[in-house]
């Protein structure tokens, strides 16, 4: 029997693109079970060119309530055993589904991650920002988490789950809407989800789309807030998890302690997860900016090593020309 994979895409107001995404899709070698665009109360033609699709996707509307109650509409609406989450905007390789589906499969794990790279599209032409992100597992003298919570992240899109595995942790926060997906992977994470990572698809990443979910209505006070929702939801899954203690964890949680103190908010119990002084943080975040800048002067690129970047190979390339595209390289 072959595998039953469900696309959810959340879409507000990308009628401009979504079409890009959703061909992708239908060429997969791996084809779809299901399409299903969630419409987030867009005020943009989306909906007609949807439409035009047919019954090759299924179109489900909303009133705005952003990204997390769209994509969960989705996958409560869904039937397949996999679930590719991917916004209206980025490009699948034509391999991914079947590429990580394999995996899965193969492994017995929960979750998939492969490359993926972020870069700006003209017509036919993709220009890539710089590395290919992930183009290899993480290092592994730290646990996903201990990663996640420091130095490394992700991106759903570039990732293939198992929809029991969502329905295990409770789907999304649907109140948050800036790391909602920072906050699902983490409740992947601490029920033990066997993650694991391919090297063979590629998923291209859109850079200057101003109508992202993520970032509809979003003022710099509404992220820093989600941001601590985060933390405190964090906090309250687990007190008193190691990497807590870690001095790049504490760093990330100091500067958004002093950001959302200039909207006079303060994180209840700081001074619990942030146990080392405040000159020693500000001495290491100078220190991190400088090797840093030295980073990119050397190498290119300012990724940590928990990304496994490299430059774009004749296989990545390749895979672009699959999905129509000419690749430029700004050198």
């Amino acid at each position: 029997m072959e595998p039953k994979v469900s696309v959810i895409i959340p879409n507000y107001n990308r009628a401009n693109v979504i079409g890009e995404t959703i061909d992708a899709l239908l060429k997969q070698t791996l084809k779809p079970y299901e399409i299903i665009v969630v419409d987030d109360g867009s005020t943009d033609n989306s909906l007609l060119v949807l439409r035009d699709y047919g019954d090759h996707i299924k179109i489900l509307q909303q009133e705005n309530r952003g990204p997390g109650a769209a994509r969960n509409k989705g996958v409560l609406a869904s039937s397949g055993e996999f679930i590719q989450f991917m916004d209206s905007d980025d490009i699948p390789s034509l391999n991914k589904l079947e590429v990580q589906v394999s995996a899965l499969q193969r492994e017995n794990a929960d979750l998939v991650l492969g490359p993926w790279i972020k870069g700006w599209f003209d017509d036919a032409v993709f220009e890539p920002e710089n590395m290919v992100l992930q183009n290899g597992g993480l290092p592994s003298h730290k646990s996903v988490l201990e990663w996640f919570l420091t130095e490394w992240s992700m991106v759903f899109q570039q990732a293939l789950v198992r929809r029991d595995q969502l329905f295990k942790v409770g789907l999304y926060d649907e109140e948050m809407k800036i790391m909602e997906d920072a906050d699902l992977f983490v409740k992947l994470l601490l029920a033990d989800s066997k993650i694991i990572f391919e090297q063979e698809s590629l998923t291209l990443y859109r850079l200057g789309s101003d109508d992202k979910l993520t970032n509809k209505g979003a003022s710099n006070e509404r992220k820093l807030k989600d941001n601590l929702s985060f933390y405190e939801k964090l906090f309250g899954y687990s007190n008193s998890m190691d990497v807590y203690g870690d001095k790049k964890f504490q760093l990330k949680l100091f500067h958004l302690m002093k950001e959302l103190e200039n909207y006079g908010v303060r994180i209840e119990k700081s001074e619990v997860y942030i146990n080392k002084a405040h000159w020693v943080l500000r001495f290491f975040s100078i220190r991190k900016r400088i090797k840093q800048g030295v980073q990119q002067r050397i190498r290119g690129h300012r990724w940590s090593h928990a990304y496994q970047v490299s430059k774009l190979s004749e296989a990545h390339k390749e895979l672009i020309y699959q999905l129509g595209y000419k690749v430029f390289i700004n050198e």
